[in-house]
């Protein structure tokens, strides 16, 4: 079995272009995740941050929608693990 060099880089760069914007989000998400917790810190905003207030309930609803994505990236992974299986078997 004899590889194609200019086939195997072709594949590389597919995957990197393909990587490219579920890392982006990662890094957004991230921040709003981040976000989320410093805005529901009753240490830095007091009382309007305390359990059961509209602000609470706002940014506890964002923190919970950023995790998410995190939650769900062992489907993700598998899924992206799984197709390079498959390209690199077509090879």
């Amino acid at each position: 079995m004899s590889f194609n060099k200019d086939r195997v880089m072709q594949e590389l760069q597919r995957f990197g272009g393909a990587m490219y914007t579920p890392v982006i989000l990662f890094a957004f998400f991230g921040l709003t995740v981040a976000l989320s917790i410093i805005f529901s810190n009753t240490g830095l905003f007091g009382s309007l941050a305390e359990k059961g207030t509209l602000w609470y309930d706002f940014w506890y609803v964002v923190q919970q929608g950023a995790w998410t994505v995190f939650n769900q990236m062992p489907i993700l992974c598998k899924r992206i693990i799984n197709r390079c299986i498959e390209k690199t078997m077509d090879l």
